[in-house]
Order: C-alpha cells, then structure tokens, then sequence
C-alpha cells in the first residue's frame, strides 16, 4: 500500500479494513501500520522527524501528513470493530509512539544522503563514477536533488564555456570532465583545530585561557591555514 495514495483519498477505506489485524491493540495496529509503510516511512529520532518516500526522494513530514494516517487506521478499524474507542487521540498517539521504534522504520541520521558519488536528479540517479542513469530507490537515502535531469541543450552554459575558453573545444571537453570528477569531493578530510570548551570549569582555568604572544593583548592569534602541510608545501 502506498502512503501518498491512502493519506490524498481518505474516503476509500476498503483495502484497509481488509488488511487490518484482529486484534486492535495498540501494539497489534502499530506492527500493522509498520508492515505497510516499511517501503515508505521512517522515522529519526535524534530529529524526531518522519520521512516519507515521494517516489524520488525522502522528504520531511513538516505537514504531519503520518500522524493524520495513523489516525486514519483508526478510524478504519473503530468502524471494522464497532468500537469508537479505538479512534481517540490516546489511542492514536499510541499506535504512532509505538511505530516509530519499530526496526523496520526506525533510521539514523548518518544514513541520509551518504553516498557522495550518487546524483539525484528528477529522472533518475546519476552514478558519478560511471556516469549512467538509473531509476530513483528508496535505498539510496536521497533527500536532496537537482532542479533538472540530465540532458537538454544547455545554450547558457554552452555559451559560458564559449566565451571563457575561446571556443577551443578539446579544453573545453577537459574542463567539464574536471568539474564534473570534483563535484563529489568532500572536504571533511582538511584538520580543523578544535576550540578548548571552558564551560563548567574552574574559574582559574577559566582566567588562564591562552592569549597572544604579546603580553597583555587581547588579540587574536593567526589563523592557521586549513590546507594539510603537504599540499600548502605543494602549492608554495
């Protein structure tokens, strides 16, 4: 069952009450609602946020769009059992708090968007290693994508590199290949010198925070390039 479909249509509640368990417990409509949504819902909860796959990407539920479904189930299985109980707020706060830490929807903040070398894009994902296209999965964690596919004319920009390089084709050809191998670089690899936290520490540790060479001054001390030894040495 698809989640976008139920929660746009709430009139048609036929192909759930067929699905629903016989027991409307909490637990029992909260395994349920899991079962259903593994393919398209999760849940973060460092974030405590949902998410929900549109087919293409994973977007954030900033409109409380599966909260309203859980509540839709309920609705469904208090007209299947005759038993309007089912469909209070408890009852739906209940069922929800239960889905989100179950394993089949439960997600971590590091798994979004991990793969540095996959390009989502309106029409596919774009392997940056191979450069071939390939349909959207739910898998790859994409939350973000491009605002066009690949392909097209592309006058502005043909005509950017025209006037930037001359219109010599062969280093045009080389530019775009070098641009497009940089695109995934991920610049977490440069050291970054860590600021000491004086917060809750004694107040003489406190007073001998490390100034600048000069006694007495308040100045801040030279910032150290970002660049590794090796390749400040490289660049002179």
């Amino acid at each position: 069952m698809s989640l976008i479909g139920p929660i746009a249509n709430h009139t048609n509640h036929t192909e759930s009450l067929q699905a629903l368990p016989t027991d409307y417990s909490d637990d029992s409509l909260a395994l349920w609602f899991a079962q259903n949504h593994a393919h398209d819902l999760r849940y973060v909860a460092r974030k405590r946020l949902w998410y929900l796959w549109d087919a293409k990407r994973w977007r954030e539920d900033d409109t409380l769009r599966v909260p309203d479904e859980v509540r839709r189930i309920c609705r469904a299985a208090a007209d299947a059992y005759g038993d309007p109980k089912i469909a209070t707020a408890g009852k739906v706060a209940a069922v929800e708090r239960l889905a989100k830490s179950d394993r089949r929807l439960a997600a971590t903040v590091d798994q979004w968007d991990a793969n540095r070398w996959l390009l989502n894009t309106p029409a596919g994902a774009v392997d940056l290693e191979t450069g071939k296209l390939r349909p959207h999965l739910s898998e790859d964690y994409c939350t973000k994508t491009t605002a066009v596919s690949p392909g097209g004319e592309c006058p502005l920009w043909k005509g950017f590199l025209e006037q930037t390089f001359g219109g010599d084709a062969e280093l045009i050809c080389f530019v775009q290949r070098v641009w497009s191998t940089q695109a995934p670089i991920d610049l977490a690899f440069w050291p970054k010198k860590p600021r000491p936290d004086y917060r809750g520490a004694p107040r003489e540790l406190r007073r001998a925070r490390p100034r600048s060479r000069l006694a007495g001054s308040r100045t801040r001390p030279a910032v150290q390039s970002p660049l590794p030894q090796d390749l400040r040495a490289h660049l002179g």
